[in-house]
């Protein structure tokens, strides 16, 4: 009998007007739940309309399936019924992907152990963030989220124990109601009109922000079928083309017959050199948020005309970030106009099913007001231990310092066991925060000597690893680390010293933890580089290739607490100065620890156990040293080190068939001339 209704519920749209999509809580012990969801039949009931994400018993079918990490591959499309197995672990930022393609009066399924057992489930408690020798029994993210959702009248539960199965009714609108051959919402209308009104009588670009399902991209497909009829040229970028499946549809069903949309609004990839060498009347930019800050900029200023759009709040996590360090400098400079879309299209408004997961997965909270800050409070907090409230005020805070948070980021600051977190309040209201991770100790010890030569590689103790394999140096991974991961103060609260404040507070703590180093890595420039100098911390390293998300290289920067870190503080300082060709300070000591240094990496690159892009300025100085006769034996050494000339030139050059070839046939050309490069080295300098 419960099951009948069950499955009456799941198809409620059917003799409800207007019923909400709901999420559907569907819990107990593993077999009993698969029996549940297999004896519903969803082939059979709704052909054609389910999807699973996660592992899937191999007789069930359902017209679409992805493993957890495929999540993305599901994107686009529409379903009456999600199904997330939960068994697979947590992952909010697959859950709310998943989520946006339920349709309206849909469902989204969670497979569930049973509520109780859950949050100390090996789903949850065996994370992939998990680092190399921590453990988790319990996970406070889970128990938490749980109890939000289970609060949640809206949220529907199946059990052996439990069956609550709500109905929730939209209140149609005249939003809801309204009808166009074109357009889907009135503001959607509204916004072409502005777009347009812009492009024909003004000099800023535009971007169109939104929470999902609002029809960006449809109306950037609307846009660029107007503009194509004006015989303008309209070109596409994203940072997939997958994505732009919603885009071709609606060019294709609202332009003229026989109309070849991908071939006359062509999509180019955002490092194509068409974009920035033959520019089009009309760049259209989808989910720019998900683009590197740099290459955005590059393209908005080398285009007379940008139409960008981007969704704010989804599993993506960069709309933060996009709205503070984008849009709202182009804004206040009069370079960019923002329109907002507000009226959902795929599913009502008020919808049960997006308010719960965005509010408990997406906490937006505004930053704190201007406070009075001259009795600052600093507190070292274990995030587990944190209530709902205080987590996403940090969260929110600390979103704002990194142009690229997600969803999958509030869970991993409130369970990763290596977490910790330093607070400032002022007058009961948190005005500032540095998350922490704890790195290094005794549990590297068993695979510190693999690491330092390359052979090993652990989840997490990024700056551990990171100097161990930078020295050679197996000491350096189990020595203690605290590594600040982010730093933020509220944007009312700057200027005032409040982060100066904190990492003194830090300082001192970690000092009488008996910890050996502060740590920080962050995007490199200028003005960041010239603050943490200012605070003590001194640069030992540049990362190898730009960050993602910020398109800056990485800088690892560190200050010494212990007497056991100080003398390995010079040490740091000689290696940086010799990676980055600078004249390193002249010692024999320096010049014997390099010399060792130097041979270390040889030994480790030619037994195929470290990388090239871990040799630092190794190759280039032996370059120097290396006679004639050596270097005629290594041409593609000589290519790359003496003449200088590019991976891609090299290639060219030798007729390789790509960058695997070039790097295995590099290797056995250095390891043909062995003897050499060793005597090189020990001649250093």
């Amino acid at each position: 009998m419960a099951l009948a209704n069950l499955q009456r519920w799941l198809q409620r749209h059917s003799f409800v007007p207007q019923a909400h999509r709901q999420l559907l809580l569907l819990s107990g012990e593993k077999q009993w739940v698969m029996q549940q969801i297999t004896a519903l039949g969803l082939a059979e009931t709704l052909p054609g309309e389910s999807c699973w994400l996660g592992t899937k018993p191999t007789h069930l079918c359902v017209s679409k399936h992805r493993e957890l990490p495929l999540f993305r591959q599901l994107l686009g499309q529409e379903f009456e019924v999600a199904i997330f197995n939960g068994f697979d672990g947590l992952r909010p930022n697959a859950l709310l992907a998943i989520a946006g393609t339920v349709k309206r009066g849909g469902t989204l399924i969670m497979l569930l152990p049973d509520i109780a057992d859950w949050p100390a489930h090996p789903s949850v408690t065996q994370p992939h963030f998990l680092s190399y020798g921590s453990n988790l029994s319990h996970s406070a993210f889970t128990k938490s989220w749980l109890a939000q959702l289970i609060d949640d009248p809206a949220v529907a539960r199946f059990s052996r124990e439990t069956v609550q199965l709500p109905v929730v009714q939209a209140n149609i609108s005249k939003v809801d109601t309204f009808v166009h051959p074109q357009f889907h919402s009135p503001d959607q209308l509204q916004a072409w009109h502005q777009v347009i009104k812009i492009s024909d009588t003004d000099t800023r670009h535009c971007v169109i922000t939104a929470p999902r399902g609002r029809g960006k991209s449809a109306l950037l497909a609307l846009l660029a079928w107007y503009w194509h009829q004006q015989g303008k040229t309209v070109w596409l970028t994203s940072p997939v083309q997958h994505s732009q499946q919603v885009f071709y549809e609606t060019l294709t069903r609202y332009s003229d017959a026989g109309f070849a949309a991908r071939e006359s609004i062509v999509w180019l990839a955002p490092d194509n050199p068409a974009l920035v060498h033959d520019r089009p009347d009309i760049l259209l930019i989808d989910e720019a948020a998900g683009l590197p800050l740099p290459v955005l900029n590059t393209l908005v200023d080398t285009h007379q005309r940008c139409i960008l759009s981007t969704t704010t709040m989804g599993f993506e996590g960069s709309g933060l970030g996009f709205i503070h360090r984008f849009v709202k400098p182009r804004t206040n400079a009069k370079t960019l106009a923002e329109i907002t879309l507000t009226t959902p299209l795929r599913w009502y408004s008020d919808d049960p099913l997006e308010a719960v997961l965005c509010n408990t997965l997406l906490p937006a909270l505004p930053s704190p007001a201007h406070t009075e800050t001259t009795n600052v409070q600093c507190e070292l907090l274990v995030p587990a231990r944190l209530s709902v409230a205080q987590r996403d005020a940090v969260f929110s805070l600390l979103a704002l310092a990194h142009y690229q948070t997600t969803p999958d980021d509030l869970m991993r600051l409130h369970d990763a066991p290596d977490s910790l977190l330093l607070v400032a309040t002022a007058n009961e209201t948190i005005v500032g925060a540095i998350a922490i991770s704890t790195e290094g100790g005794q549990t590297l010890a068993a695979v510190d000597s693999q690491i330092a030569q390359g052979r090993r590689r652990v989840n997490g103790h990024l700056c551990a690893q990171s100097l161990a394999l930078l020295s050679t140096e197996s000491q350096l991974a189990v020595h203690t680390y605290w590594r600040i991961s982010r730093i933020a103060v509220a944007e009312k609260c700057r200027q005032q010293g409040i982060a100066r404040d904190m990492l003194t507070q830090l300082e001192a703590i970690a000092a009488r933890q008996e910890v050996d180093w502060l740590a920080t890595s962050f995007g490199l420039t200028p003005s960041l580089l010239t603050f943490w100098h200012k605070v003590g911390f001194e640069q030992v390293k540049t990362g190898e290739k730009p960050d993602k998300a910020s398109g800056q290289p990485s800088a690892l920067c560190l200050k010494p607490l212990s007497g056991k870190a100080l003398p390995w503080q010079l040490k740091l300082r000689w290696l940086y100065q010799f990676d980055t060709q600078q004249p390193v300070s002249a010692s024999k000591a320096s010049t014997l620890w390099l010399r060792q240094v130097m041979k270390n990496r040889l030994h480790g690159y030619l037994a195929s156990d470290r990388p090239r892009q871990h040799m630092g300025a190794t190759f280039n100085l032996l370059a120097r040293a290396l006679g004639a006769a050596v270097l005629q034996q290594t041409p593609l050494f000589y290519a790359l080190y003496v003449q200088q000339h590019s991976i891609q030139t090299v290639i060219g050059q030798h007729r390789l068939k790509g960058r695997k070839m070039l790097e295995q046939a590099l290797r056995n050309e250095l390891q043909a001339v062995a003897p050499a490069l060793y005597t090189a080295a020990a001649e250093y300098p």
